[in-house]
Order: C-alpha cells, then sequence, then structure tokens
C-alpha cells in the first residue's frame, strides 16, 4: 500500500470514528440530529458518491476515496440515529438541497457527465451547510466539537490521499474540507472560550 492509500484509508477511518462521538452526544442529548438534514446529506453523499465510481470506471483509475466512502454511510447512519434521537421538520434549506439533488441527477441525466453531478450535489451541499454554519455561530454548544475536529483532520489525510488532482475527486475532497474545517473551527472556538473563561 503506498501513501496515497494509507491517507484515502485513514480519512475514511477518522469519519467513521468521528461518527462514533457523535453518536455519543446523541446518547447524551448534547446534540439533536434533525432527519430531514440527515436524510439530504445521505442523499448528497450518496450522488457524490456514485458519480466517483461511474468516473472511476470510466477512467479506469481509482477516484473513490475512503472519506466519500465513510460519508455516505454516516449520512444515513446518522438519519436512522435521527429518528430515535432526532427532530422532524422540513426547514427551507434542507428543501432546497433536496431540490439541488434533483438538478444534480438531472444534470448528469442530460449531460452523461458523472463529473457534472458531483459538482453540483457538492454545490448543493456547500449552500445548504450556510444555514448550519449560521446557526453553530449562534449556538456553538448544539454541535460535538470532538466530531468536527476529527472529521477536519479526516479532510486534511483526503488532501493527501488524492493521486491526480480531477475534477470530480479534487472538488469532493475541497468542498468537505471547507464544511469540516469551518465547523471545526466555530466549535472549537466556542469550547476553548468556555474553558478559558
Amino acid at each position: 500500500m503506498d501513501m496515497h492509500s494509507g491517507l484515502s484509508i485513514l480519512s475514511g477511518v477518522l469519519i467513521l470514528v468521528g461518527f462514533g462521538f457523535y453518536v455519543r452526544s446523541c446518547w447524551r442529548g448534547e446534540t439533536v440530529p434533525t432527519k430531514s438534514t440527515w436524510l439530504v446529506l445521505g442523499v448528497l453523499d450518496s450522488i457524490t458518491l456514485a458519480g466517483l465510481v461511474v468516473e472511476s470506471i470510466d477512467h479506469g483509475k481509482n477516484l473513490v476515496n475512503g472519506q466519500i466512502l465513510a460519508s455516505a454511510f454516516v449520512g444515513w447512519a446518522s438519519f436512522v440515529l435521527a429518528c430515535f434521537f432526532g427532530k422532524s421538520g422540513w426547514p427551507l434549506k434542507e428543501r432546497m438541497c433536496l431540490l439541488g439533488a434533483g438538478i444534480a441527477l438531472t444534470a448528469w441525466a442530460i449531460s452523461g457527465s458523472a463529473t457534472l453531478g458531483v459538482i453540483m450535489s457538492l454545490v448543493a451541499m456547500v449552500l445548504g451547510a450556510i444555514p448550519m454554519l449560521m446557526s453553530t455561530i449562534e449556538n456553538p454548544s448544539s454541535e460535538d466539537s470532538t466530531t468536527w475536529m476529527i472529521y477536519a483532520v479526516s479532510c486534511f489525510a483526503a488532501l493527501g490521499g488524492i493521486r491526480e488532482w480531477t475534477m470530480a475527486e479534487g472538488s469532493q475532497v475541497l468542498a468537505f474540507t471547507i464544511i469540516e474545517v469551518t465547523m471545526a473551527a466555530i466549535t472549537w472556538r466556542y469550547k476553548l472560550r468556555h474553558w478559558f473563561s
């Protein structure tokens, strides 16, 4: 196994470890997941994963990394978790992201380009993350800082695991990095202020 493969696998393992902390936080009642959010993220991650699989087959090289594999699993597992510990409702953000998923699938079907489907799905994900980031700024204790820090470290492993910067693979890792590093910074800023005040 070479360094790129090892870092790719590490990024997926870190996502799963972070999910373990997320489950613990939900179990303790410290985090309350939203069913609709995790349903949408499961769909968007699945579209991204499917697009990377198709691109891998079309180009004869593996573009699927451990991070997106684990994230697709975590998206759906979090949805199941939210069914037990979460809250219901369909805020506008989730409806818009689901519309974005539909647009991504339509763009992929019309163009025949899996890369376009991946990029459109990621655009919907990044835009959908903005309200989450804003609500976390308002109430940083609503998110588990350890989970987000581990997810952020996963991004750096995934960045190191990229063999060749293609539009599909590179955009997936960069989109995740933008969201997860920002969430880690917000939650840890709050935690550090809380510790030192």
